[in-house]
């Protein structure tokens, strides 16, 4: 008996420690010197973007950076370069998540999100490769 409460125990403060981390606030950083249109890497302190494929669907993830963000629009393209890059769908900027078909399962794509601020500028968070 003593052990099931031991076991209990640890299941509840385990808990409680992965909320607060799944759950931390952002890092601050100034966006004074932010231009429109500049790509942040897939993962950095001021958002990340995860692709994990399996088979022919990807699950991406996400964290927005820190701002205030009026439009969220997933994109894909069959490489790292953002040119020539697919719509794949616009989601609410609460959404942290997406699970994407893929047209094609022999390729391999490579995923950005586009920002849209309140103020009308554009920042894209990727490329993530979908693997």
């Amino acid at each position: 008996m003593n052990t099931i409460k031991k076991i209990l125990a640890l299941s509840a403060i385990s808990s409680v420690v992965f909320s607060a981390t799944a759950f931390a606030a952002p890092e601050k950083e100034s966006t004074a010197n932010k231009k429109p249109g500049v790509s942040a890497p897939a993962a950095s302190k001021n958002g990340a973007l995860n692709a994990e494929r399996d088979g022919e669907t990807v699950k991406l993830t996400w964290t927005l950076p820190e701002g205030e963000w009026r439009a969220v629009h997933i994109t894909r393209n069959t490489n790292a370069n953002p040119r020539n890059r697919s719509g794949v769908k616009s989601v609410r900027i609460e959404v942290s998540n997406y699970t994407d078909t893929i047209p094609d399962a022999n390729a391999q794509y490579w995923y950005w999100l586009k920002l849209t601020a309140k103020d009308g500028s554009i920042t894209n968070l990727g490329p993530a490769q979908a693997k």
